[in-house]
């Protein structure tokens, strides 16, 4: 059963996001929440003795401390290192643009977002996908979370940079 942050991949992490989205409360969102930490089916968890459920919910009380360490520059997955660029000036077009995209949505597209981010080198969408579905799968939230909410404030930063800079060219060549 995943019971921590360290151990929780994005993937899990919408299904359970979703089920707040979803609105659920009470005991369905007990319950959806334990089918998405433990991997377990319906009818397992239908069979389930209350007292097993309970303990298996309590491992979930990590959800509710949201308190994570400082955003890392590099993370390690099944023997890959993959390094973030920060620097927006140094993204493509497409990288630019693929992230403004995704940040729309960032809750769900954390994988792709990830993927942007740690791509050196020539970009192309085959690998950027190849790469998302990765870390959708194996990178961890405890990894995932600190860098998304950095980066999201420094795209829209950055947004707001360019758009006063394609303003002011705009407004000089109106004048030329």
């Amino acid at each position: 059963m995943i019971d921590s942050w360290s151990k929780l991949p994005i993937k899990t992490f919408v299904d359970i996001n979703n089920i707040s989205l979803n609105r659920l409360d009470g005991f369905d969102a007990d319950y959806h929440t334990v089918k998405a930490l433990t991997g377990l089916s319906d009818e397992e968890l239908d069979a389930m003795p209350i007292p097993d459920f309970k303990k298996k919910l309590s491992k979930a009380a990590f959800l509710v401390v949201t308190s994570f360490g400082k955003a890392k520059d590099k993370f390690t997955i099944d023997g890959v290192e993959y390094t973030i660029n920060w620097r927006i000036e140094e993204k493509t077009a497409g990288q630019y643009i693929d992230l403004t995209h995704y940040c729309k949505k960032p809750f769900d597209n954390m994988h792709y977002i990830m993927a942007v981010l740690t791509f050196n080198g020539k970009y192309t969408a085959k690998e950027m996908e190849e790469r998302a579905g990765i870390f959708w799968n194996k990178l961890t939230m405890d990894i995932v979370y600190p860098i998304c909410l950095f980066f999201s404030k420094v795209l829209r930063d950055s947004m707001t940079t360019i758009q006063d800079s394609l303003m002011e060219d705009t407004n000089k060549k109106i004048k030329d």
